[in-house]
């Protein structure tokens, strides 16, 4: 082992790796418009209304006046009932949303439009409820950094703006930690789980204000986690078997297949 090597190891390469995913989430994170990832908008509503303690989304018949880009339902679904949250307007403007069967690349958003959303004043008076019809199921621990920092934004009174990516940098700080817990746990594969973390959907989903954050973060951290229970000879503790609980529990409420990960420590 060089001298190079040595100071790395003594360091620690996790750290390392962790500062150029963070650099590059960041990164992302403010160069992509607003509202860009597939879903985002439906997503924020959901966060948000949890920020607000209304863990049940509630459901519509009636068409909100805010669609979250789910305007072209067909006269079928009209008379369905869906999911809905209630935002202020200022969180989403309407330059933001679009519909969800087109190219989110062919929306273009104008320098001028960001600075307006960094600046406007958070109104929680006046608001309009929109569809999610594809979110309003997902339970609170889904969104839970991104619902801590919606809450401590409304209480701070910050600029929407701000809030957006305050949300985003929430989930992005998750993973990041997540990741970083998974190269402690299994040491031997921190290059492995340093390329996987720096592919680019799961950057993009980890500096979002979507669920598939804390998805991604928890799948990752159990994954590394149960690969060392596995290696390893002594019984369980009871903090660990308190710990398989609240990963099963999480697991399951970020999306209930991804519960097979279970079978990692047999």
């Amino acid at each position: 082992m060089n001298s190079l090597e040595q100071r790395i190891e003594k360091f620690g390469a996790e750290k390392i790796f962790i500062g150029i995913f963070l650099f590059f989430g960041l990164m992302i994170l403010f160069m992509r418009p607003p509202y860009r990832l597939m879903d985002e908008p439906v997503h924020f509503a959901r966060a948000w209304q949890i920020s607000e303690g209304i863990f049940l989304s509630p459901l519509k018949t009636q068409l909100p006046e805010k669609n979250f880009g789910w305007e072209n339902r067909s006269p079928e679904a009209a008379t369905e009932k869906m999911y809905s949250a209630s935002v202020p307007s200022s969180l989403i403007p309407d330059e933001f949303i679009f519909d969800i069967r087109e190219d989110s690349t062919l929306v273009k958003v104008s320098f001028d439009e960001l600075k307006k959303f960094l600046s406007t004043p958070l109104n929680v008076d006046k608001r309009e409820e929109g569809l999610i019809p594809n979110t309003g199921v997902y339970p609170p621990p889904t969104y839970l950094p991104q619902a801590v920092a919606a809450f401590f934004g409304r209480i701070l009174n910050l600029n929407t703006g701000i809030i957006y990516y305050l949300m985003g940098l929430s989930g992005l700080i998750f993973v990041a930690a997540c990741v970083y817990w998974s190269m402690k746990f299994l040491p031997e594969a921190k290059p492995l789980i340093f390329v996987l973390a720096m592919l680019p959907m799961f950057l993009i989903e980890a500096a979002s204000t979507s669920a598939d954050a804390v998805t991604f973060g928890v799948c990752f951290l159990g994954t590394a986690w149960l690969l060392s229970l596995r290696n390893s000879t002594e019984k369980f503790s009871r903090a660990e078997i308190f710990g398989l609980i609240i990963l099963s529990i999480m697991l399951a409420c970020s999306k209930s297949v991804y519960g097979t990960i279970l079978l990692c420590i047999f």
